[in-house]
């Protein structure tokens, strides 16, 4: 096996789970390759599932795959999809690598060369104008930015890869007291149609005030993020 970049090590993984879509071996895997081999760690918080998908994540738990499990009672299911912004946030603020990459358990990644992408990703986030990294799949266009990338306006956790302490901040900012309060309490997001969107609105926000864009990767056949259901346990 060849040497893992050394900059994998400064990546921390989040496997976001959506619906009862969950994460085999093989799709993790599939996941550490198109990254150049397994990150620095990797989370996952999970959000009531069944206990078949619980228990598929303890395997992979134990197997070392998974660095950070934290799991909930089934009976919260109905719950936590009306509290999912809490999920995603406990998502990245228990992370502790200096960058953060989200994926969507619904998503798998195909890459064919191009070894340098996250590192030249990663490089990419020193750049003024750029607060995270995505793919065409997540973001729609506002404007070319080079050959084989676009700028976007919008952020989508379906599949980002951002600094930390980028994600703290523009969620601070935007609910800080909610937040510290240990979500009791009034949450901004509410006054603006969803409390489950405050993740959503807070990246949003930053990126208005601060006139930042999500650099997009233009896919290829290369190079791709695709939208598939790959397991479910009912």
């Amino acid at each position: 096996m060849s040497e893992q970049p050394s900059y994998l090590k400064d990546i921390s993984l989040i496997i976001h789970p959506d619906g009862e879509t969950t994460v085999s071996e093989e799709t993790l895997l599939k996941w550490f390759d198109f990254l150049g081999g397994k990150p620095g760690e990797v989370v996952l918080v999970d959000n009531g599932s069944h206990i078949e998908v619980q228990d598929a994540y303890w395997t992979l738990f134990h197997k070392r795959l998974i660095d950070k499990l934290q799991l909930s009672q089934p009976s919260y299911r109905e719950q936590a999809q009306a509290e999912e912004h809490i999920q995603i946030y406990m998502e990245g603020s228990i992370a502790c690598k200096p960058y953060i990459l989200w994926f969507s358990t619904h998503l798998i990644p195909h890459r064919q060369g191009q070894d340098d992408w996250l590192k030249e990703a990663i490089g990419y986030l020193d750049r003024d104008e750029v607060m995270a990294v995505s793919s065409s799949l997540n973001a729609p266009k506002y404007h070319n930015a080079w050959d084989g990338w676009y700028y976007s306006r919008q952020c989508n956790l379906n599949f980002a890869l951002m600094k930390w302490n980028t994600f703290i901040d523009a969620t601070h900012e935007y609910a800080d007291r909610y937040i510290t309060a240990g979500f009791i309490g009034e949450n901004p997001a509410e006054a603006e149609g969803n409390g489950k969107d405050m993740v959503k609105l807070a990246l949003d926000r930053y990126i208005d005030s601060r006139k930042l864009y999500v650099l997009c990767k233009a896919e290829d056949s290369h190079w791709t993020i695709q939208q598939q259901v790959f397991e479910s346990i009912a």
